[in-house]
C-alpha cells in the first residue's frame, strides 16, 4: 500500500514538468507526504516513570511522592531531560528551590 502511494506519486511528481496538474500549494502538500512516508517524523515517547524513596531517605525528604507513576508528557518539556524529572520531584517533595541535592538512581 505504502509503495503504491510512493509510486503514484512519484509519477504525479515526474508528469508535472509536461503537464500542470498540481497547483504549488498541492505539490508541496504531496511531495511533504511522500518524504513523511519515507522518514517519519519522530513521535514523542509515552514512558511511565516509577517512583521510589529509600525507606533509609523517609526522614530526610518529608514530602510525599504523590502522583506515581508519572509519564514523561507530565514534565512540561518538549524533550524531557534528567533536570527536569529531579525538579518535578522536588516539586513534589516541597523542595524546589534544592532540587539539586537529590541524586536519582535509575534502573
Amino acid at each position: 500500500r505504502r509503495r503504491l502511494f510512493l509510486r503514484a506519486g512519484m509519477r504525479i511528481l515526474s508528469s508535472q514538468n509536461n503537464h500542470n496538474l498540481l497547483l504549488p500549494g498541492s505539490r508541496h502538500s504531496l511531495l511533504q507526504s511522500l518524504c513523511h512516508m519515507v522518514l517519519p517524523p519522530p513521535q514523542r515517547l509515552h514512558l511511565k516513570i516509577f517512583l521510589r524513596r529509600a525507606p533509609s531517605q523517609e526522614e530526610f525528604f518529608r514530602g510525599s511522592l504523590t502522583k506515581n507513576p508519572i509519564t514523561l508528557s507530565s514534565l512540561n518539556s518538549p524533550d524531557p531531560l534528567v533536570s527536569d524529572l529531579r525538579q518535578h520531584i522536588a516539586s513534589d517533595l516541597q523542595m524546589s528551590d534544592s532540587a539539586e541535592l537529590l541524586e536519582l538512581l535509575v534502573a
